[in-house]
């Protein structure tokens, strides 16, 4: 049993990997301030372009307490403030789901001088 745990554990683990790196790279390719920020407190990776890594743990934490609970898909739309421990300013960000094609959906974050933040699986 702990084998097929580790295999498993293994495979999930390469498998947000390459989703992950392919979200970076994909980001990458339009912007040179497109970093990658570690997971969020659901274990979403974040991908942050225009923003520092607090910043974009800060607006993902904050969002995904917003629609703790909620069901909808893609997830909804919410606007809240994030103070930026970089800049000592409080910024408005505006969170939704996005699905393309059923497949892949993330969570893109935007505002914050042209601040994007995408929560990607």
């Amino acid at each position: 049993m702990a084998a097929t745990q580790a295999v498993i554990g293994r495979r999930l683990a390469g498998a947000v990997g390459a989703a992950l790196t392919v979200a970076l790279l994909f980001a990458a390719r339009s912007d040179a301030a497109t970093r990658l920020c570690g997971s969020a407190s659901d274990g979403l990776g974040i991908v942050a372009t225009n923003a520092s890594c607090p910043f974009a743990r800060a607006t993902a934490n904050h969002y995904l307490r917003l629609i703790a609970g909620t069901t909808a898909q893609p997830p909804p739309r919410r606007t809240f403030p994030v103070h930026s421990s970089a800049t000592g300013r409080t910024y408005q960000m505006t969170c939704r789901g996005v699905e393309i094609g059923h497949q892949d959906p993330f969570i893109l974050c935007t505002g914050a001088n042209k601040a994007r933040i995408r929560l990607v699986s």
